[in-house]
């Protein structure tokens, strides 16, 4: 399929959206006008109250009659009498306006509203070291906010398991997501230095015995090294799909992990891990994942991403 071809379809896709929104806005109108009809007992009275002309009014209260295929007023030159189709369709016109001005406001408040469940889903590491103490300090700020945390890494199904944002490690495949960058780390090697004492530091990955995270798919293929796109197979005695499992297998000397290095800070830090063959190392991002485009976020949920954005900074 060509170019100019797709570029038709997306044009015909706007134009029946925008024809679309324009045929429910002139049915709402014309339902107003029957209404104030109606009410005011007199098509120059309505015609007056709606700033319009009466042979307009007219051809409105005409169309509404032929799409119903009945006669609902009857007109004199005094006053507008209702038949009962007439009525009928009054009330039904009534109500729905009302559900109308009522639907919109249950959305508004949705959109604009501090108070509710915001439903996550993160990696172990990253939601027990980065945002548990987001999380505490966004609670006690809005503590009408329920927060629901489902520890995966998974990718698919987001949208149907009902996630609000889910945050993971890595570029964002499924092109009907939004991701915003949280920041950026380096997917590295890592292992404790008693492990490192009985490997030659020139030993190629395939040597190492690997820590391996089950929780992600290609789980035991690796990066070769850094700029290169072929991947490794790795093998281990260890796989396991909880990351702090294996965080303490390789803080144990058991073997190399596979991780990003800004989640490893604790580790690094105190000496219990170091990076090894850093040629083995790409740069990669965490991001925040949500299904909707940023204008139509509820309030609380943008107030919780600019929150972690803010404070991951």
């Amino acid at each position: 399929m060509g170019e100019q071809h797709l570029n038709q379809i997306r044009y015909n896709i706007k134009q029946y959206k925008y024809q679309r929104s324009n045929l429910m806005q002139n049915h709402y109108k014309n339902q107003n006008i029957y209404i104030q009809v109606v009410k005011l007992n007199s098509i120059t009275k309505a015609a007056d109250s709606l700033s319009m002309s009466k042979s307009s009014v007219s051809r409105v209260l005409s169309q509404i009659e032929n799409e119903w295929g009945s006669q609902l007023l009857i007109r004199s030159t005094r006053k507008i009498s209702v038949t009962d189709a007439g009525k009928a369709v009054y009330l039904h016109f009534v109500k729905t306006i009302e559900d109308e001005k009522q639907t919109k406001k249950i959305i508004e408040s949705s959109i604009n509203t501090v108070s509710g469940t915001i439903r996550l889903t993160s990696p172990e590491t990253f939601a027990c070291h980065v945002l548990s103490p987001i999380i505490t300090a966004f609670l006690d700020k809005y503590p009408e906010i329920k927060i629901e945390l489902v520890i995966s890494s998974d990718y698919e199904h987001l949208i149907e398991q009902g996630f609000d944002l889910a945050f993971r490690v890595g570029e964002l495949g499924d092109s009907t997501l939004k991701a915003r960058r949280l920041c950026k780390t380096k997917l590295g090697l890592f292992a404790s230095i008693d492990y490192l004492k009985n490997k030659k530091k020139a030993c190629k990955l395939e040597e190492l015995n690997c820590l391996i995270y089950s929780g992600m798919p290609l789980h035991n293929q690796w990066l070769r090294a850094l700029g290169e796109k072929d991947y490794s197979s790795v093998t281990g005695n260890v796989m396991s799909n909880s990351e702090s499992f294996l965080i303490e297998m390789a803080k144990k000397g058991q073997g190399v992990l596979l991780f990003p290095e800004r989640l490893l800070q604790k580790q690094l830090i105190n000496g219990e891990l170091e990076q090894v063959m850093k040629d083995y190392s790409s740069p990669i991002s965490i991001n925040a994942i949500y299904p909707y485009r940023t204008q139509q976020l509820s309030n609380k949920l943008r107030l919780f991403l600019d929150f972690v954005v803010e404070k991951i900074k």
